[in-house]
C-alpha cells in the first residue's frame, strides 16, 4: 500500500477576450487577469470587428468589451459576438461609455 496522493484534475481555466481601443487598458487588464492562473487570455481585440473575426478561432468563454471603440463599436459587436457561436455559453462585460466617464469627473470636479 503507497500513500501517494491521487494526482490532481486541473480544472479547465476560463478563456477571456479583451476588447478595447485603448492599449493602455488592454495592457491594464492582461495583467491584472493573467494573476490569476484560473483565467486564461485568448484574444486581445482593439476593435469590435477584430474580435467578431477573431471569435471563432479563441473560443472565449468570456469577453470583456468596450463600448465606444473605432471601426465597429461594442454595442453593434455585441449581438455579432453572441450570434458567432450561440451554442456557447459566454458572458460579455461593458464599460461606462467615456462620455458619461467624463461627465461623472467633472461633477467629482466641481
Amino acid at each position: 500500500m503507497t500513500n501517494a496522493a491521487p494526482a490532481e484534475t486541473a480544472q479547465p481555466r476560463i478563456r477571456v477576450m479583451l476588447v478595447d481601443d485603448s492599449a493602455v487598458v488592454r495592457v491594464f487588464l492582461v495583467r491584472i487577469l493573467e494573476s490569476d492562473p484560473a483565467i486564461e487570455i485568448v484574444a486581445t481585440c482593439s476593435n469590435g470587428q477584430t474580435a467578431v473575426i477573431q471569435i471563432g478561432r479563441c473560443k472565449p468563454d468570456v469577453v470583456i468589451l468596450d463600448i465606444e471603440m473605432p471601426v465597429m463599436d461594442g454595442l453593434t459587436a455585441l449581438p455579432k459576438l453572441l450570434a458567432a457561436d450561440p451554442g456557447a455559453r459566454r458572458g460579455a462585460l461593458c464599460r461606462r461609455p467615456r462620455r458619461l466617464r467624463r461627465r461623472r469627473h467633472r461633477r467629482i470636479a466641481a
